[in-house]
């Protein structure tokens, strides 16, 4: 879980106090780490990554990547 003051690091998408709720639900870290995964992948960011550090304080970096639309799929 979420330890001390909680940092988030690149993210645009979706704003602090929305990825606070899901830090602060007192779930793993690799849970946590999942469900904000889960959140970019569902807004069509299929290639955001999410790296978690704790110590005393939690380090959230997010790299959010390209975001896909269904009107940018291409069928052949």
């Amino acid at each position: 879980y979420a330890q001390g003051e909680v940092h988030i690091a690149g993210n645009k998408l979706f704003r602090w106090e929305e990825l606070q709720k899901e830090i602060r639900a007192g779930k793993s870290l690799e849970e946590i780490r999942n469900q904000i995964l889960e959140s970019y992948f569902a807004a069509g960011c299929l290639s955001a990554s999410v790296e978690i550090e704790a110590s005393n304080d939690t380090m959230v970096t997010i790299v959010e990547g390209n975001r896909y639309r269904a009107e940018d799929a291409v069928f052949s």
